[in-house]
């Protein structure tokens, strides 16, 4: 009678540890399904990261390349200006020269008509 309870404590201690152990072996199942959810996670993400990364590395090189056309146009509205104040420097300058002429004209014929002629070369 002391043998079979024994038996039978046996026998339900076995259930227990094999219940046990079917447990573990369902949290081990779980944990590596749960493993791979979180990789597969962490590799979405990493993939999201580097596009994040790409896209500002785009927006920079556009920003970048916005900044140089504002530069080259207002280097081109600086050569503009330059070359429109140095025509007009020209223009004055022709226009001096032209109102200039006319008095010299006149002085140079006053002048020419004071010399007295040369004296004929001696043969």
């Amino acid at each position: 009678s002391d043998a079979r309870a024994a038996l039978e404590r046996a026998k339900l201690q076995c259930a227990a540890a094999e219940d046990h152990e079917r447990q573990a072996e369902m949290a081990a199942e779980e944990a590596k399904a749960s493993h791979r959810a979180l990789e597969a996670a962490l590799a979405e993400a990493a993939q999201k990261l580097e596009a994040c990364a790409a896209e500002v590395e785009s927006a920079r090189a556009a920003e970048e390349r916005e900044a140089q056309k504002r530069q080259q146009q207002e280097s081109q509205r600086q050569q503009e200006q330059q070359q429109a104040e140095a025509q007009q420097q020209a223009q004055w300058h022709c226009s001096s020269l032209a109102k200039a002429a006319p008095p010299a004209r006149a002085h140079a014929a006053s002048l020419e008509s004071s010399l007295s002629p040369a004296p004929p070369c001696a043969s």
